[in-house]
């Protein structure tokens, strides 16, 4: 509770003493004593007391009647006079300032407590009573609605006539002291009057609508009658708040005008409508409405509600509906759009299309909905398909992507590999040689079909893809397939075996280069997936008939299985497993989708078996194959035979190619041609290059002019069109500038020409295009003097040397024998170790690893010098002077005259000096 204050003013200083330790006894608060009316001003301005004591005889100008008078201004503060004067003029002076009490000096202190309190409270009762009137007054007058006051007896005894009162007969000289018939019409005041007996009898509140006219406007009211009764419970009356609703009224009048015309339209729409008007608890709908909602039945029509229509919204959509129109309610939105699913009366889904607009009175509040529904079941139903052709675009832009990148990765490394096994076909090769460049042609040939099927992967899914069938030696094939994947497999330590049972035929009909993919495929994730053990590769068959025979072939690893419910996926398009599977498919993950449906095609099945407790992962497929009339027939000679002997072109080449193998392929073929070849691994390399005075490619050339650019299109740092345009810039003559690309699309149409490049080649490079394109390019050949020599080891100086040193290897002989020590296994060994430099090489020039390739050279230098390996020698000498010279692009492309002077020493070794040397 809030201490109350009291001031007191007086000038006898014992009378003042005396009332401030009376007060505080009381529970008063004293917070100052005044003994002029000057003082009492200033300390009443500045505590503000609860009640101030004022003597009327002051010392001083004024006394405390004026002072009063001069505080009150201002003030609020309830005052008690203390005087001991009784004459008239003094008491009607003190009227005049509305005092709350006299204290007649001398007085004790029970009746000043009297005094003090009954002031106190009279004043906090009537300040309060008058903050009440004002309040309800300031309510009352804020509002727009009528309110009158009505007696028991049916006499209006108040009135409010709100902000806009229209009508004159309301104003509140026309309106106090009668009755309803005295302001209303007859039939207007019948009703108030009936809903006036009927509060009064039944004490609820009442509502009546009812329109007046006045000067020939109409206006429309809701009226509600509420029972009004006293603190003692007695009824003094009933209060009536008339509403006007004539703007509502109107717009609903001219609604129903319009109604037919709407109705029209909204028909050749197929639109349903229903307006809910919340005010009037009414709603306007045209018959379309009820038959989209499949509601037939009359009684149901006329009872239906706003309540009715979300009974008839599927359960599912319900919630979501309401949540929907309570957000649009209380975000004031003025229009909306949802859709839901109702069901009709056979239990059918029909999907349902709402639009429509909210309306708001003057407060917030809801006063209209309106509502049109559309049935959008067969947009619904056909939704599905417009997703599904978006997304078969989308997905077949993706695969363009794709097959377009996939298309320049797999190109060029077989521009790799058929730039060698073009190299090697011109040398001179034994039987297993040939056999060998037989293999790696198969398989090159193989990777190109894989590329054309994944390029063309959309044939697949419209049912374009051809099947070749034609006879063929299956067992050539696997062996083909053996020789293509032992590398991987020694390199990786795993055992890959072949078991191929003797029933299989030899020539079959069927589409080569369809199975060895499918197989090509499943060894490979075998090896690929399999960390040690073994891959195994089992082909057997199952006689049909005389002309056909069922094959069956298994991959078997020794990898962790896989889970059952991953090898649901291992067939589908794009699939890949998660990454904490051990076998976890890495890639385009299209390689498993195309062998499933090449079998397919082929009229076979595929399938695996794998439990991820155990380990080992099998794939399998069976395929039906026609037998070759003629088993003896032998195959034909795919290697075709070798270009006839061409012109040297004399030529100096910058060759701008970002890929170490295709650096190697190239460059050996041009130099093949006759040409000099600096190279660079990307366009600002190659820019650096020509921009250089003095040009010192590979130690190769002294002072040179570069005759044909050969630029690879897509490299890492910058690419090649990029450089190109940067070369015309900065050269006003530029020498012929060919586009390497494994881009097809980038060759039709010459739009190579576009970008500013002379010609186009496409990955692989093809050994006959490029003499011809090269030489056409550079007009005739040049003489070979404008070329500088060779400073360091020439090709020449080794092919001088024997393949043998004869005195190394007879010592080694001599010693072996008389050590007891068997020669073949000596070779072996060596032969071993070479095998597993040669991987290991493969390996650091992947990595750029330039130490790494220092010692494997340098143990090659030391074994085959050692072994007597002259030829074999010199090559590592001169690798490992590139690398001391940090040249290692130029040590890396002497690897396949490593390769070939390795293979020649071992035939060598082989065919002439160990079957000697077993025989004595």
């Amino acid at each position: 509770m809030v201490e109350k204050s009291v001031l007191i003013v007086e000038d006898d200083a014992i009378i003042a003493s005396f009332i401030q330790l009376k007060l505080e006894e009381m529970g008063y608060k004293v917070p100052s004593k005044a003994r002029t009316g000057l003082q009492a001003i200033e300390m009443a301005r500045k505590f503000q007391p609860d009640l101030i004591l004022m003597d009327v005889m002051l010392e001083g100008k004024i006394d405390g009647i004026q002072a009063v008078e001069e505080i009150t201004k201002t003030l609020d503060i309830p005052v008690i006079y203390l005087t001991a004067s009784s004459d008239e003029k003094t008491i009607e002076r003190l009227m005049k300032t509305e005092p709350h009490g006299f204290l007649i000096k001398p007085f004790d202190d029970r009746i000043l407590s009297s005094a003090v309190h009954i002031a106190v409270f009279r004043h906090k009762t009537k300040k309060e009573l008058q903050d009440t009137k004002e309040m309800l007054r300031s309510t009352i007058e804020s509002i727009d609605e009528l309110v009158f006051s009505i007696s028991a007896n049916g006499l209006f005894t108040h009135n409010h006539s709100g902000n806009k009162h229209r009508l004159h007969r309301f104003q509140p000289g026309n309106i106090i002291g009668k009755t309803f018939a005295d302001v209303f019409p007859s039939d207007v005041a019948k009703k108030l009057q009936e809903s006036f007996q009927w509060v009064k009898d039944h004490e609820k509140p009442h509502s009546v609508e009812f329109s007046l006219e006045e000067k020939g406007i109409r206006y429309w009211f809701s009226s509600k009658l509420t029972l009004r009764k006293d603190v003692k419970g007695f009824l003094p009356g009933v209060t009536m708040v008339m509403s006007d609703i004539t703007d509502s009224k109107n717009m609903y009048q001219e609604l129903l005008v319009s109604q037919d015309k709407l109705s029209e339209a909204q028909n050749i729409a197929r639109l349903g409508s229903c307006d809910f008007f919340y005010r009037e608890g009414k709603f306007v709908y045209n018959n379309l409405f009820f038959e989209l909602l499949d509601i037939v039945d009359e009684e149901k029509i006329n009872d239906f509600s706003e309540e009715k229509l979300i009974e008839i919204i599927h359960p599912d959509d319900r919630s979501r509906y309401k949540i929907f129109k309570n957000q649009i309610i209380n975000e004031k939105s003025t229009g909306f759009a949802i859709d839901f699913r109702i069901l009709d009366r056979q239990a059918n889904v029909r999907f349902i299309h709402m639009a429509g607009q909210l309306k708001f009175d003057r407060t917030g509040a809801l006063e209209r909905m309106i509502n049109t529904l559309q049935d959008i079941t067969w947009q619904k139903n056909n939704e599905k398909l417009r997703h599904d052709v978006e997304l078969a675009k989308e997905t077949a832009e993706m695969k363009q992507k794709f097959f377009a990148r996939l298309s320049h990765e797999i190109r060029n490394p077989v521009n790799g590999i058929t730039g060698f096994l073009h190299l090697l076909e011109k040398t001179e090769l034994d039987q297993d040689q040939n056999s060998y460049i037989k293999a790696l042609q198969v398989a090159s040939g193989t990777l190109l079909n894989l590329l054309n099927d994944v390029l063309d992967y959309s044939k697949i899914d419209s049912g374009m893809m051809k099947i070749r069938p034609g006879e063929f030696n299956f067992r050539t094939t696997l062996k083909n397939l053996h020789t293509f994947f032992i590398p991987l497999a020694i390199e990786k330590n795993i055992d890959f075996r072949c078991n191929i049972t003797n029933d299989i035929p030899d020539i079959i009909v069927a589409d080569e280069g369809k199975i060895f993919q499918v197989m090509s495929n499943l060894v490979s994730n075998g090896l690929k997936f399999t960390k040690e053990g073994f891959v195994e590769l089992r082909v057997s068959s199952r006689k049909k008939d005389k002309e056909e025979v069922i094959l069956f072939v298994e991959v078997e690893d020794s990898g962790t299985g896989i889970k059952a419910e991953d090898q649901k996926e291992l067939f589908k398009e794009f699939s890949q497993l998660e990454n904490d599977t051990p076998q976890i498919i890495q890639g385009s993950g299209l390689g498993l989708s195309i062998c499933r449906q090449l079998v397919s095609l082929m009229g076979g099945e595929i399938s695996v078996r794998s439990d991820e407790n155990k380990k080992g992962t099998t794939f399998w497929f069976n395929l039906p194959v026609l037998i070759a009339a003629d088993q003896s027939s032998a195959e034909e000679n795919k290697t075709g035979q070798k270009e006839p002997q061409q012109e040297k072109l004399n030529c100096s080449v910058l060759l701008v190619e970002d890929m170490l193998v295709n650096q190697k392929v190239i460059k050996l073929i041009l130099e093949g041609m006759g040409c000099k070849v600096a190279v660079a691994s990307n366009g600002q390399q190659a820019i650096d290059m020509f921009r250089e005075t003095e040009v010192n490619a590979f130690n190769i050339f002294g002072r040179i002019h570069y005759d044909i650019i050969l630029m690879d299109q897509m490299m890492p740092v910058m690419d090649g069109l990029t450089a190109l345009k940067i070369l015309k810039k900065d050269f006003d003559k530029l020498p012929p500038v060919i586009v390497l690309t494994a881009d097809e699309s980038f060759a039709q149409n010459d739009k190579y020409l576009d970008t500013g490049f002379d010609n186009c080649i496409i990955k692989p490079v093809k050994t006959a295009e490029l003499y011809h394109k090269v030489k056409e390019l550079t007009g005739a050949t040049k003489s070979r003097s404008s070329i500088a020599k060779l400073e360091i080891f020439t090709l020449e100086s080794v092919e001088e040397k024997p393949v043998i040193n004869a005195s190394t290897l007879d010592l080694i002989i001599k010693n072996a024998r008389q050590n007891n020590f068997n020669i073949e296994l000596l070779f072996e060994s060596f032969f071993e170790d070479m095998e597993r430099i040669y991987n290991q090489t493969l390996s650091a020039i992947e990595m750029n690893d330039n130490n790494a390739l220092m010692l494997i050279v340098m143990t090659v230098k030391g074994l085959s010098g050692n072994m007597g390996a002259s030829q074999l020698h010199l090559v590592a000498k001169m690798m490992d002077r590139y690398i001391r010279n940090d040249q290692f692009n130029e040590a890396t492309a002497l690897l396949p005259l490593l390769t070939e002077k390795y293979t020649i020493f071992k035939s060598t070794i082989e065919s002439q000096y160990l079957k000697s040397v077993v025989e004595k």
